[in-house]
């Protein structure tokens, strides 16, 4: 978390140039939850209440929508500051697999409106 464009940007570049994300979340972070962690804050779901403190359901929303991919480090603006994630995997549940499975054409299932 960070609270300009500038210093984002900033970091991004350096991370692009093969600095460690932990290492500057440590050095820059605003964040007082995470700092000592390296910016580390676990799994993340859409529904996690608990992760508040750190990050508000703004930026949880953008997160999921945006569709981040492993290796992705990405800016999330939010009225806390611009918070730098970097994605590190995806977990996909089966039954999200199934459900999107099933809205495939040719499947032999009719979409309902």
């Amino acid at each position: 978390l960070v609270q300009s464009k500038e210093m984002a940007d900033l970091l991004l570049q350096r991370i692009k140039d093969g600095q460690d994300f932990s290492e500057l979340a440590r050095s820059v972070s605003d964040c007082q939850f995470t700092k000592s962690k390296g910016g580390q804050i676990g799994w993340l779901s859409p529904k996690d209440d608990h992760l508040d403190e750190i990050m508000d359901s703004e930026a949880r929303e953008i997160c999921f929508n945006q569709f981040f991919k492993p290796g992705d480090v990405n800016t999330v603006e939010t009225s806390r500051g611009i918070h730098l994630v970097k994605t590190e995997d995806v977990m996909t549940s089966l039954s999200t697999i199934q459900r999107r499975r099933d809205r495939l054409p040719g499947n032999g299932l009719e979409q309902r409106p």
